[in-house]
């Protein structure tokens, strides 16, 4: 069995052995789960990752590798990153940028190209909530419909924020498949309200304002994880 874990910094390990480290992926929680399930696994997530990074990568890794592994059974497991996230091809680099806040705007002065800049600055005012909320639900759907065409099995995750709920959007909810993300709409069960209400804390080498925890909290939380996979039959459709 494979696991195939995509996400955010969250995801990826971010900062487990140092500050503004990007990635940790032996320590970051899918390592732990999959260890407990006795399952290999692959970390496609990234720090910054936007919702369109996750869906773009897993839907090209699977295309890419999916058909070598007919002999091994696939489980994905998808942590998704907050909706204001997007990300735009730059021929500077000859690949994707993620943008992932405002705050960040001197760092990507420095770093985008002038075109790139104002794309940035135009998206982030243009973007209002209720567009970051339906651009969800969206995704939701594209990633969670490819996943069930191909037969394969998955868990929906939250990183930080709880899937908005919109009484505008009722049509948009009818059809999120919500038996593989089963703690769609709960605040407390996103990855870092459950560990900072367990008591887990920031590793003492972060010491600026940080919502990454410590390699203690991905064990936990990847054990808990493999657990609940455990107890739904290994997330059987």
């Amino acid at each position: 069995m494979l696991l195939l874990a995509n996400g955010c910094s969250h995801t990826a390990g971010a900062e487990i052995e140092y500050e503004w480290q990007d990635n940790c992926y032996e320590k970051a929680y899918p390592s732990t789960c999959s260890k407990e399930l006795g399952w290999d696994t692959v970390n496609l997530a990234v720090s910054g990752a936007s919702q369109e990074r996750i869906i773009r990568t897993t839907i090209d890794w699977v295309g890419t590798n999916y058909k070598y592994h007919k002999n091994t059974e696939l489980y994905v497991i998808i942590m998704w990153s907050g909706p204001a996230r997007t990300e735009f091809f730059s021929e500077k680099i000859n690949d994707f940028l993620q943008i992932s806040s405002p705050s960040n705007d001197e760092m990507y002065k420095q770093q985008f190209t002038h075109a790139e800049y104002l794309y940035f600055k135009s998206y982030i005012a243009i973007q209002s909530r209720s567009a970051h909320i339906i651009k969800w639900y969206n995704n939701i759907i594209l990633l969670q419909n490819y996943l069930l065409s191909m037969k394969i099995r998955y868990l929906f995750l939250n990183s930080s924020e709880a899937l908005p709920y919109h009484r505008s959007r009722i049509n948009l909810k009818r059809q999120v498949y919500f038996k593989n993300y089963p703690s769609a709409y709960i605040q407390q069960n996103c990855f870092t309200d459950l560990l900072a209400n367990r008591g887990y804390e920031k590793p003492e080498h972060i010491k600026r304002h940080s919502g990454h925890y410590g390699e203690d909290a991905h064990i936990f939380y990847g054990k808990n994880i493999a657990k609940y996979i455990k107890e739904t039959v290994n997330g059987s459709i």
